[in-house]
């Protein structure tokens, strides 16, 4: 962390907001015992208590700014590949017109996540009607049926030529195998050769 200022920054930041909080109970605790005439003992014991609440409320906000995973768990989604699968990834495509739903399950509450699982085709090219949980996180916990994990994700608006509005990518390493298969990567960094990559691979092109 020495040579990264960004990582600096970040602690800079968690450490202001908590300061922040001790400082405005203090000054809270000192407005209201001097408005009701308190001192000595008295008023001191009520500013450190509503700087300490002031520590608690600040450490809160940290928590939700720079932990969000801690009170808001990442979605996990259950990739069930069928026998013979070998795509290095799969693309998941949120396509309104498509009747396929994720089935979530769990609640939107509090440190509890919610999860889900879909059949996966061999193309590797997933169509939903909705993300639901997945929109918009970049933390999304994924499993597979196979034992096979996954190390990188991605996602953005989706080509146009797909029909549909976004795109989740979730790379895939078989148990046993290295992180090169020799298999190109799709071409996310270039929207309509992505989107011949998705075509192709819905025909059933390798």
């Amino acid at each position: 962390m020495n040579d990264n200022p960004l990582a600096w920054a970040i602690v800079g930041a968690m450490v202001l907001i908590v300061l922040t909080g001790l400082v405005l109970g203090l000054v809270l605790g000192r407005a209201a015992t001097n408005s009701l005439g308190w001192s000595g003992a008295k008023k001191y014991s009520v500013m450190l208590g509503l700087g300490a609440l002031g520590v608690g409320c600040g450490m809160l906000v940290m928590i939700a700014t720079f932990f969000e995973s801690t009170w808001a768990p990442p979605p996990q989604v259950t990739f069930n590949a069928p026998p013979g699968f070998a795509a290095t990834w799969v693309i998941m495509l949120e396509d309104p017109a498509i009747s396929t739903q994720l089935n979530w399950q769990g609640r939107e509450l509090p440190f509890s996540g919610k999860r889900t699982s879909i059949d996966v085709p061999l193309s590797g090219i997933v169509r939903v009607k909705s993300f639901g949980a997945l929109g918009g996180r970049v933390d999304t916990t994924v499993k597979w049926s196979d034992g096979s994990t996954s190390t990188g994700q991605g996602g953005g608006p989706a080509p146009k030529s797909t029909g549909a509005v976004s795109y989740s990518a979730f790379n895939r390493t078989k148990v046993g195998d290295s992180d090169d298969t020799g298999q190109a990567d799709p071409p996310f960094g270039n929207a309509e050769a992505l989107g011949a990559y998705i075509a192709a691979r819905e025909r059933g092109a390798r």
